[in-house]
């Protein structure tokens, strides 16, 4: 948005231009931390870095769905995908699959994930809903011995309340 103008821009997926996004269906947006917009999108298109100066992107995960991008309040950024979690690695600058004592943490068709002020991650699934203690690596799933109902969580259906 130029907000003198009060104008928006429109950004198009490009299949001819590697640095246009990934894909049209944009499904999470955050805001990152060296002058950039991690850009999720759904359909196989995987996750996008836009610079806010150059409007070019970056592209990461190709062929993953992005359910969900966030950043944890050490800045770390995670990425749902429909059935696997992702952590971003700085140094490297590439996402690798987020494992609990080396096993791969496998979600059933993620919905939705959001991050509370203790870095836990939420996630609701087709199945029920899953808490990942980030700093521990442990995890609880609470499906529907515990009340839970699937079908009453739309996608992207989650928010965190303070």
């Amino acid at each position: 948005m130029n907000k003198g103008k009060g104008t928006f821009t429109r950004f198009r997926s490009n299949d001819s231009d590697s640095t246009s996004l990934s894909g049209d269906i944009v499904t999470s947006i955050v805001e990152g931390d060296n002058n950039d917009l991690w850009i999720g999108a759904w359909d196989t298109k995987g996750i996008n870095r836009m610079n806010y100066q150059t409007k070019k992107c970056r592209r990461y995960l190709p062929g993953i769905t992005i359910v969900a991008i966030k950043k944890d309040s050490k800045g770390d950024l995670w990425v749902g995908s429909v059935n696997s979690i992702y952590k971003y690695d700085k140094i490297n600058d590439t996402f690798t699959l987020y494992t609990i004592g080396g096993v791969p943490v496998t979600v059933n068709e993620m919905k939705s994930m959001v991050i509370d002020r203790h870095d836990n991650l939420w996630i609701i699934t087709v199945t029920g809903i899953t808490r990942i203690d980030t700093k521990n690596n442990h995890f609880i799933v609470y499906g529907k011995q515990n009340g839970f109902n699937a079908q009453d969580y739309p996608y992207a259906s989650a928010n965190l309340l303070s």
